[in-house]
């Protein structure tokens, strides 16, 4: 569902929007929403990487070797950094912090998501060798109607769906991030980047990395930049109803009593009904399709009979049909 998500199609052939991460505005990087190189992404000053740059020193955006650091693209040809959670010490937070390029990057849904649906979002990062600090500033916000334009506004709006939770310190590979979520509905956008308040950042030093001029050699600070890959967002169907999926009327059956089993499962979900005799033999079976489907049993002579509900192979319920 994330539109151009391993940034391959490219609007034309570019070294980048913004190569040296210039484009912050009063020390808050935030939005001047290049679109230059990527369909369906908004970008606020991050730097685009791609194989069809060459390396240094005829370009500082080539892959793998660029001017933060060394990686190969996790997935093509292509991928996309961008700043967080740049700081200016003593003391440390939470005062004194100066976020020197807090870039955000923004993507769009091909659709508009579901409400009350989960949903699995994965994205690969890894931690540039030019960082002098690691950081948990990695957060994901939902929004419905458009992207926030300012800090105070990505910050404060959307739905905050996911924040780091854990230190990245391995400096040469891709790291998977994973995580599922609950749509509130009718979400069409998303946005990747430093989104709590200045005073929230958990940071620590990587050791021996030296802090780096701020782009007015006023001041030094410390960042991690982060370099990100092949985003995916899937909806989850669950495949397997759970017990509350199933009833089961008419048992104990008396009589001509005919049991009925009613399945209630989510879309494009199916499950199996086998109906067994205390031999084994099958004697019914039935495959559940459709949500609020009820399936009656043969009329069956009076014995103890045995029923699995099943999908995929892996058995959910079972249990026992009692016929007098």
């Amino acid at each position: 569902l994330i539109i151009n998500p391993s940034f391959e199609d490219l609007k034309h052939e570019s070294a980048g929007c913004d190569p040296w991460g210039t484009g912050y505005n009063g020390g808050y990087g935030v939005y001047d929403y290049f679109s230059c190189v990527f369909d369906w992404w908004e970008l606020g000053s991050p730097d685009h990487f791609s194989t069809l740059n060459p390396s240094p020193p005829n370009s500082p955006l080539g892959i793998p070797l660029n001017s933060l650091g060394y990686q190969w693209s996790q997935h093509g040809n292509n991928y996309v950094g961008f700043g967080t959670g740049h700081f200016s010490p003593p003391p440390p937070p939470p005062n004194n912090i100066y976020y020197g390029s807090r870039e955000l990057l923004g993507g769009y849904f091909s659709e508009t998501l579901k409400a009350n649906t989960r949903y699995s979002f994965s994205f690969y990062a890894s931690v540039a060798d030019e960082s002098n600090s690691y950081n948990k500033a990695l957060h994901i916000r939902t929004f419905s109607d458009s992207l926030c334009s300012t800090l105070d506004q990505c910050i404060q709006e959307g739905n905050l769906i996911w924040e780091m939770d854990t230190f990245i310190t391995e400096l040469t590979e891709w790291h998977k991030i994973s995580f599922t979520f609950t749509a509130q509905g009718n979400e069409k956008a998303f946005l990747l980047g430093s989104l709590l308040p200045n005073n929230s950042l958990d940071y620590q030093f990587i050791p021996g990395a030296d802090s780096i001029w701020d782009a007015g050699h006023i001041r030094v600070y410390y960042g991690t930049y982060w370099f990100v890959d092949n985003f995916s967002l899937t909806e989850i169907i669950d495949p397997v109803p759970f017990e509350d999926d199933l009833s089961i009327t008419n048992n104990p059956g008396f009589g001509n009593a005919t049991t009925q089993f009613k399945a209630t499962l989510n879309t494009a979900s199916t499950a199996d009904l086998f109906v067994y005799d205390e031999s084994g033999r099958i004697i019914a079976h039935h495959v559940f399709t459709e949500n609020q489907e009820i399936y009656s049993l043969p009329q069956l002579a009076g014995a103890v009979y045995y029923y699995t509900f099943d999908s995929d192979t892996h058995v959910r319920l079972e249990g026992k049909i009692v016929q007098y």
